[in-house]
């Protein structure tokens, strides 16, 4: 008999109405329209994950805390105590995680525009139409192509051209991607450009430390002898300690710059690294690389000029988001007129000191 059966089910339907006609205490929950907060909000882990906080008193910003913790901090601790239920449930990071962006992009988007266009800026934006803006948003959604030609749609593109989005602190975001060009621009004024572009891939799944890191009870005598997982185990060990294998990475990673590349060591000898290419359409490996990592590598000469230019656009790249799409956009300049007329209305802008210019 199972939770799934229909006489399980009756049978908790009669020890739950028991338990309530006892007069013992219970946990009510009903629907309703009101929205949860998942801002500083220190009941949210118990409200949407009971079974990982049921007592209420391992939240996020919870107030009987002397000591202040940052969501980032306490997520990270939580996915790395010996306790794995955190780490293994399959909504805990990804949800958490999610409301960590959500609050960077809520604390560090602005609106930004030259100096000498601000009165003009505020004045197009409060006198567009919001009827039209929420019409514009609904079909740029449902069509992502769609083009403006309606007068009063176009007026809209203007206004949002003549704006700058400024993410501050965002991962993935421009200005993060400005910022790690200069420093990469900086490196190779300071270092010279680099000579060789190494990619490395780790496979999570192959390597013996995620079974370490994930205390699946394998020790390395067993791995040496030869006890190891089947390969359907070991990627079931990978998918359900994701912790275990971004230690796994970084503990690869680091290895990597100390032991063979061998950087920030003084009095080191000249070393060579010997690429081979054994077929036309195969990327140029190394031997020392492929048996010390085994995984999938590449290695590549960059030189300087335009190929050095086009390494720090890739390398950026990669690694951000794409620019920022039209509706969303639409949908920021959208909150940006509600926070202006919101303001306007209690008396924000009134202070002279504080210019209606400067309302972005």
């Amino acid at each position: 008999m199972s939770d799934q059966t229909p006489l399980a089910y009756r049978d908790m339907k009669l020890n739950a109405v028991q338990r309530c006609l006892a007069g013992k205490p219970f946990i009510r929950i009903q629907k309703g329209d009101g929205l949860i907060p998942d801002f500083n909000n220190p009941y949210l882990l118990s409200w949407v994950l009971p079974h990982l906080d049921p007592w209420g008193i391992g939240g996020f910003y919870h107030p009987k805390r002397k000591r202040y913790i940052s969501m980032e901090e306490q997520l990270g601790h939580m996915l790395r105590v010996d306790d794995e239920c955190f780490e293994q449930d399959g909504e805990f990071a990804f949800l958490f995680y999610n409301i960590i962006r959500k609050k960077n992009v809520n604390h560090g988007i602005r609106f930004s525009a030259p100096a000498r266009k601000y009165r003009r800026v505020v004045s197009d934006l409060l006198a567009i139409d919001k009827i039209r803006l929420v019409t514009l948003a609904e079909k740029l959604r449902g069509n992502p192509l769609y083009r403006p030609t309606d007068e009063s749609e176009l007026r809209i593109l203007e206004v949002l051209k003549s704006i700058n989005l400024m993410a501050r602190d965002i991962p993935g975001g421009a200005a993060q991607k400005l910022r790690m060009r200069n420093e990469i621009r900086g490196l190779m004024v300071s270092l010279g450009s680099p000579a060789l572009f190494i990619t490395l891939n780790p496979s999570d799944k192959d390597n013996p430390l995620v079974q370490i890191y994930a205390h699946s009870g394998a020790t390395i005598e067993d791995i040496m002898r030869g006890v190891a997982l089947s390969d359907w185990e070991r990627r079931v060990l990978a998918a359900k300690n994701p912790a275990a294998c971004a230690r796994f990475f970084d503990s690869v990673i680091k290895a990597f710059i100390k032991y063979v590349l061998r950087f920030g060591e003084t009095g080191v000898e000249s070393m060579r690294i010997t690429v081979k290419k054994t077929h036309p359409k195969m990327t140029y490996f190394t031997d020392l690389v492929t048996f010390l990592l085994k995984c999938n590598t590449d290695v590549k000469f960059i030189g300087a000029g335009s190929d050095a230019n086009a390494f720090m656009y890739y390398v950026t790249d990669y690694i951000t988001k794409a620019q920022m799409t039209l509706l969303v956009g639409v949908a920021a300049l959208s909150y940006a007129i509600k926070r202006i007329e919101s303001n306007s209305s209690k008396g924000i802008w009134s202070d002279t000191k504080r210019s209606p210019t400067n309302k972005l």
